[in-house]
């Protein structure tokens, strides 16, 4: 009886942290079934090794986004303080967004990082297997990196103007 308990423990314990390192899907849908996140497992940049998400990851860069968007946002409310009516012309609403996520190893730190890409507006679903890049645009295209290994978030910022 004590080994089955045993192998029902170790079996238990197995399962739970396989969500921990399962990799994750390539495509997020929200709640009205709409791809809305591609993870995609490219990144052109020097100084960075591919990889990949588990969904614990996802789920990590998902609580730590809005963080970040709501620092982002405070940032311009104090760079623009003295033309608040450009406040909505500005500010971000992350829901409004598609996103796209490169996960990568940083070559000179060693650390997981994930580069965000996010926008209100793409001409088709290309973005759900290629990066979207946009220059300017405003409000509607920003972007910024999180570091996994240690939860913060770094050089979010909107486009430029249109």
């Amino acid at each position: 009886m004590k080994i089955i308990i045993l192998l029902l423990s170790i079996l238990s314990f197995i399962s739970c942290n396989k969500g921990d390192s399962e990799k994750s899907v390539k495509w997020i849908k929200n709640s009205k079934g709409e791809v809305y996140i591609a993870i995609l497992e490219t990144f052109p940049w020097e100084g960075a090794t591919p990889t990949f998400l588990t969904k614990k990851e996802v789920e990590e860069v998902n609580n730590i986004l809005p963080k970040a968007v709501k620092k982002m946002n405070i940032d311009i409310k104090k760079m623009f303080h003295d033309t608040p009516t450009e406040w909505p012309n500005l500010i971000v609403n992350l829901e409004d967004y598609k996103r796209q996520y490169f996960p990568y190893i940083n070559k000179k730190t060693k650390q997981k990082e994930v580069f965000v890409s996010c926008f209100c507006r793409v001409p088709d679903d290309r973005w759900k297997n290629e990066g979207f890049n946009v220059l300017g645009g405003g409000n509607c295209y920003f972007h910024g990196t999180i570091n996994l290994s240690t939860g913060e978030f770094n050089d979010f910022m909107t486009n430029a103007p249109m």
